[in-house]
């Protein structure tokens, strides 16, 4: 469909609008003008949008390999491979998640926490994300972050009995620290 689209359009433009013009009595030589560069915008953006959609398929691919690799222990051909997803989809939440995880396992808290902040700017209810980033800020002795984050999904699955533990130990080591 699109093709075909594209192909009208460069018949179009190459035999020129001036013999379209001159065989139509019902359209000025502007409205085909403007017609024209209209089908150019929706070409162009059918095309990228066809072209989002084969790059989050693949992402979604080269995303399971990439956990795959996690799993067996190969952290830094799981990050390479998720360097690869988010270039592929840079608005997938899971990519980052997964990179942030792979970050955290090899004690890269830093890289780790901005991750799963932009995991959670992408997906604002990926609780899963504020979990982790809630492990990763205690690790960092954020335990104010940490707070937040574990009561963050406190407050959206109150059956979470690992977030109430740890929220429960972050605020303990931030009050042994003002004793």
């Amino acid at each position: 469909k699109t093709y075909i689209k594209y192909f009208f359009l460069c018949a179009i433009i190459l035999f020129g609008n001036s013999t379209f013009a001159q065989n139509s009595d019902s359209f000025s030589e502007e409205e085909i003008e403007e017609n024209i560069s209209i089908d150019e915008d929706d070409l162009l953006k059918e095309l990228a949008q066809e072209e989002f959609v084969k790059n989050q398929k693949k992402a979604k691919k080269v995303l399971a390999k990439a956990i795959n690799k996690g799993k067996k222990g190969k952290l830094d051909d799981a990050l390479e491979m998720l360097n690869k997803v988010i270039e592929l989809d840079s608005t997938y939440a899971k990519a980052y998640y997964n990179r942030a995880f792979a970050q955290r396992e090899k004690f890269n808290n830093k890289a780790a926490i901005k991750d799963y902040t932009k995991a959670i700017e992408l997906d604002s209810l990926y609780l899963a994300a504020y979990y982790y980033r809630g492990l990763t800020y205690a690790d960092e002795s954020d335990n104010r972050a940490a707070i937040d984050d574990f009561s963050f999904v406190i407050s959206h699955d109150s059956l979470n009995a690992d977030a109430y533990y740890y929220r429960g130990i972050a605020r303990y080591f931030l009050l042994a620290i003002h004793l």
